[in-house]
């Protein structure tokens, strides 16, 4: 040591150890070099739209996925509707299409949960992004519930279904599917 040079003293900082939804799945992200990037864009512009409050709910919502193993396919379809989303001036909506992705991943894995979501903008065009996407989000979960095999194909044809532009229709439609196909697998992938 510099006789010349006084050591350092160590400061002892207090450090606020908050376990928050938003500092857990900021932690998460730091492991994750290949979501990294599309996750920091994604925080950025939801940032400059929603208050934290809005963020904690919606950074437990992407935790939830995550603690699903939905996988990165899915995390960024959520990720690139969320950003898509930032335009609209209520998050719950937004909050629920995670709630429907992760009911479906459980029931139907996770490639029909990415579909679901990468269906959703379709849905959102169709119907509105309030009250109907919540709606057809809890369609979709009743769906994989009862039909947890149709889930993807269903939206696969998504812009086909929608296309008479309400939410009313399009619930009749997976209602008749599963009514007339019930219990049959076969016919529930061909109606869907």
């Amino acid at each position: 040591m510099n006789a010349g040079k006084r050591p350092a003293d160590l400061q002892i900082v207090a450090a606020e150890v908050e376990d928050s939804a938003t500092r857990r799945l900021h932690l998460l992200m730091r492991q994750r070099e290949a979501l990294r990037p599309m996750f920091r864009a994604t925080w950025d512009d939801l940032s400059h739209r929603f208050d934290a409050a809005e963020l904690e709910a919606w950074a437990g919502a992407v935790l939830g996925l995550a603690h699903v193993n939905a996988g990165p396919a899915c995390l960024t379809a959520y990720w690139e509707f969320s950003r898509q989303f930032a335009t609209e001036p209520q998050i719950p909506p937004l909050l629920a299409l995670a709630q429907m992705a992760k009911d479906i991943c459980r029931i139907a894995g996770a490639q029909a949960a990415t579909a679901s979501l990468r269906a959703a903008p379709v849905a959102r065009r169709a119907f509105g992004a309030g009250p109907p996407l919540a709606r057809w989000s809890r369609i979709m979960q009743t769906l994989a519930e009862q039909a947890p095999e149709s889930v993807a194909p269903a939206c696969g044809r998504i812009a086909e279904i929608v296309t008479s532009g309400t939410v009313d229709a399009f619930e009749a439609f997976v209602a008749s599917g599963l009514r007339l196909a019930s219990g049959d697998r076969t016919r529930r992938l061909a109606f869907f």
